[in-house]
């Protein structure tokens, strides 16, 4: 994908979404006030008559699971699987835990923008820091976990509610301690080095240095590109092996488009052997040569909190120290017995 231009003029919209007029003061008195409300602005606008066929690209033929609601030009023939209506079913993970953020964020704000630009993530909130300082022209962040994209579809919903940081804070408070219990936010799992969410007040204090709730312009960003449809939520499997990467690419290159950031979190931390390999063939596929990768793992050991790296063009080379006194050890719990041939420590990391 790197003969495709990256500054192409800024895509125009074919179809917006209007919101209704909603009482701000009211959200944040009655639950099931901010329900109602909620359930008003995430109310689809139907159009008068279908958007027309895109012809498939001649090098690939699409092979969408199901038409996506088109809002932007863009999600036309998205080839994801649509999750209708996931349900909030408990507490996931909505922080990133992971360290190294703040430097992370830094260093994407140093690279040039790009107005033809993807940002592809897995997880929850360290996408949302990232669109807040790429501005890619369309976003997909997605999961395997259907209760990860039923949170998405929640913080949509706030967004789209809330006009400040502030604002959304107070919204997901509510949102949040109506649907589970006063003390939530103790339930939520641990964040790096295992630092536990106390109650409402440290989870506002952990977004207050950087990311995309630590101004009104970055705010701001996210929510316009919620309310111009460039940011869906999609189920997607990492390590697919029925060529929906391949799929994606080529609705890149239809579209004149290229991958700026992917972020897959610490998922790679999980698979092993042919399944990591599947998962290294698979974001390749989507590579430029300024694609920014951004992964994260455990340095030491394969312990402690996963670390994030960011590479540009090619995927970072995934490294675990071992300290020499711990060596002789696993190599015992791997095998029972020191003396015999000891394999790769890192294989199964």
């Amino acid at each position: 994908m790197s003969s495709i231009p990256r500054d192409l003029p800024k895509p125009t919209l074919t179809l917006k979404r209007e919101l209704e007029n909603v009482d701000q003061q009211g959200t944040t008195t009655a639950n099931a006030h901010l329900d109602q409300l909620i359930a008003q602005v995430t109310k689809k606008q139907k159009p008068t008559a279908p958007p027309p066929a895109i012809p498939n690209p001649s090098r690939s033929a699409f092979s969408p699971f199901q038409k996506i609601e088109a809002k932007h030009e863009y999600a036309e023939n998205l080839p994801l699987k649509v999750l209708t209506k996931p349900e909030l079913k408990g507490l996931t993970y909505v922080l990133c835990n992971e360290e190294g953020q703040e430097k992370i964020l830094k260093q994407m704000e140093l690279e040039p923008l790009t107005s033809n630009g993807v940002h592809l993530g897995f997880s929850c909130w360290l996408n949302y820091d990232l669109i807040a300082i790429r501005k890619p022209a369309f976003s997909i962040i997605c999961d395997i976990d259907p209760n990860m994209i039923a949170m998405l579809n929640l913080i949509e919903s706030l967004v789209e509610i809330s006009e400040t940081p502030d604002e959304f804070l107070k919204n997901f408070d509510v949102a949040i301690t109506s649907r589970f219990s006063e003390d939530a936010f103790k339930k939520f799992p641990p964040l790096y080095n295992n630092i536990s969410i106390q109650d409402f007040d440290h989870f506002k204090s952990l977004l207050s240095k950087n990311g995309w709730l630590s101004s009104i312009e970055k705010y701001q960003t996210v929510k316009q590109c919620y309310k111009e449809g460039r940011i869906t939520h999609q189920f997607l499997d990492i390590s697919d092996n029925n060529g929906i990467f391949s799929d994606l690419s080529n609705w890149a290159i239809y579209h004149g488009l290229v991958f700026d950031t992917i972020y897959d979190s610490n998922i790679q931390e999980w698979f092993s052997g042919s399944s990591l390999e599947l998962i290294h063939k698979n974001l390749d596929t989507l590579k430029d040569k300024q694609t920014n990768f951004i992964t994260a793992w455990k340095r030491v050991n394969g312990k402690g909190s996963p670390e994030l790296e960011m590479c540009q063009g090619k995927q970072p080379v995934r490294t675990v120290t071992v300290p020499k006194r711990n060596l002789k050890i696993l190599t015992i719990n791997q095998h029972g017995n020191s003396n015999q041939p000891r394999r790769n420590l890192f294989d199964s990391l």
